[in-house]
């Protein structure tokens, strides 16, 4: 395989960046050349939510110049990503089409958790450090210009929250404020409005070791006072550094890391933030790996090209996310591991008459977790209260039409599934017809969890003739369960065309 060469573009907040990356057939990248343009989106979309005409010309003029620097390292792909600036503007759809006429480029337009998502990406590429790291209780607080995200990690991801309270929007909400200590004692405070709720709520007693550093900012403070090789920072030399660049004026500041005014201002709320974390978490040692998006849109799609592959199991994290959810609201753990194999032993069982793949299994498993987690707001409308729940829940490595489609499997585990013209708007045809396929297996998986729970065992799943046969052992004659059994059936038959049929064998106890 030869050698590979892209360029991903960051359409951000405070500027557009370039990185060119060469990715041999080793698995190895490497950024060969960054370019970076400045231009504050941010303060047209943080407070008018609108991105002006000059804006978007400046934007299109910045893509044609880069366009022309990838040409001369032949890139094979041009990827263009934009985050909150793009996402959060009024007249996006508008901004996009103009960019797509002027420029040719298809402009993906990242969620907050899918931004999040690449850069832990990219933080997994360096698996020796990162899975040593996250052993010992871990939190990686990505910090870009508009929000800071906090995700914890103890061995495997636990949760991830935002908070908006990133650099630019503090400052757009505090423009008027010119005296520096004043400034940076407002500043604090906003920090901490946020996260002694987050403490109270998600942190409590859990022991976090190790802060991971995912900032633009912080990356200048890294190249300054780390060591090349060592990228990182005891609790003690933070101190110092903290204390030192503190003390200063914006303008010592600026001077000091060879940056503007704009630049220091922002690098002083990030060090106040993290000075914030440090303390809130109760770290031990600050890891800064120097990686942005650009770095995890590479690796990503690396990774999905099959030139790399990245040993970490991310779709482990989604699946523990979603149990420390269920734990949150009370889930019954048992019934949703039970609940879980069952799905999976149904999905298995049916594949050649569903079709579907690796994606929609863990869609199908992540609501066997969460089928409950509705029953501790509503006993009587525990489809309606999980959907609420899902949908204003972060689960981070999920797309946000995929997190929908969970929240819908989960409501219509109980509720009646509604119309694809009820859905239009949300759903395209070929995901309705992956939802009811998911909600038929959740409801038949769900009614067989009493007959295993309570009567049967050793049981087996497969597919004959035109029947899906549920065979096991059990004494008595399941009435009740059988009766419970019928109506899911009749769905799934409805859906699938074949016929689930309980078979009982003599045996148990």
């Amino acid at each position: 395989m030869p050698m590979k060469r892209i360029a991903v573009v960051d359409i951000g907040s405070a500027g557009i960046l370039m990185q060119i990356y060469e990715i041999s057939p080793k698995g190895i990248i490497q950024v060969v050349d960054r370019v970076h343009q400045n231009i504050i989106l941010g303060k047209d979309t943080y407070v008018d939510r609108t991105v002006r005409y000059e804006r978007i010309d400046e934007i299109c003029k910045i893509l044609l110049e880069y366009r022309k620097i990838a040409d001369t390292y032949t890139v094979e792909d041009m990827i263009v990503v934009g985050t909150s600036a793009l996402r959060e503007a009024g007249n996006r759809t508008l901004v996009l089409d103009q960019i797509r006429l002027h420029t040719g480029f298809q402009v993906r337009i990242f969620s907050n958790l899918e931004q999040r998502y690449m850069c832990y990406k990219a933080l997994a590429a360096e698996e020796n450090v990162f899975n040593r790291l996250i052993e010992n209780g871990a939190a990686i607080v990505d910090v870009s210009a508009g929000s800071v995200q906090i995700s914890l990690f103890d061995k495997k991801m636990i949760s991830t929250q935002n908070m908006k309270i990133g650099p630019m929007r503090i400052q757009e909400l505090i423009g008027a404020v010119t005296e520096e200590s004043e400034l940076k004692n407002i500043i604090a405070e906003l920090i901490d409005h946020d996260l002694q709720d987050y403490e109270r709520m998600l942190l409590k007693d859990r022991e976090i070791q190790n802060l991971i550093v995912v900032s633009t900012a912080m990356n200048r403070v890294a190249w300054k006072y780390c060591k090349q090789e060592q990228n990182a920072l005891s609790k003690e030399e933070f101190e110092a550094i903290y204390q030192k660049l503190s003390r200063m004026s914006i303008s010592q500041l600026a001077d000091e890391l060879e940056q503007s005014k704009t630049e220091a201002t922002t690098i002083m709320t990030n060090l106040l933030v993290y000075k914030k974390m440090m303390d809130c978490f109760g770290a031990k040692s600050m890891w800064l790996p120097k990686v942005n998006l650009c770095d995890g849109v590479a690796a990503d799609y690396a990774d999905k090209n099959g030139i790399v592959r990245l040993k970490h199991n991310f779709e482990e994290d989604i699946l523990s996310s979603a149990r420390y959810l269920s734990k949150r609201y009370k889930g019954n753990k048992t019934d949703a591991a039970l609940l879980e194999q069952i799905a999976g032993s149904v999905f298995d069982a049916s594949s050649a008459i569903h079709g579907l793949g690796k994606r929609e299994r863990l869609l199908l498993q992540l609501a066997a977790i969460l089928q409950d987690c509705g029953r501790f707001v509503s006993i009587s409308a525990p489809g309606a209260c999980s959907y609420n729940i899902i949908c204003s829940t972060e689960l981070i490595g999920l797309s946000p039409t995929e997190q929908r489609m969970l929240a819908y499997i989960v409501k219509f585990n109980t509720d009646p599934i509604l119309a694809y013209e009820e859905l239009a708007g949300t759903l395209s045809e070929i995901q309705y017809l992956i939802l009811t396929k998911l909600t038929a297996i959740l409801r038949l998986s769900t009614a067989v969890l009493p007959v295993v729970r309570r009567r049967m065992k050793n049981v087996k799943i497969e597919v004959k003739r035109n029947q899906m046969l549920i065979t096991g052992e059990a004494s008595g004659k399941m009435t009740l369960e059988r009766v419970l059994f019928q109506s899911q059936a009749d769905y799934f038959e409805q859906i699938f065309g074949i016929r689930p049929v309980i078979r009982q064998k003599k045996g148990g106890n």
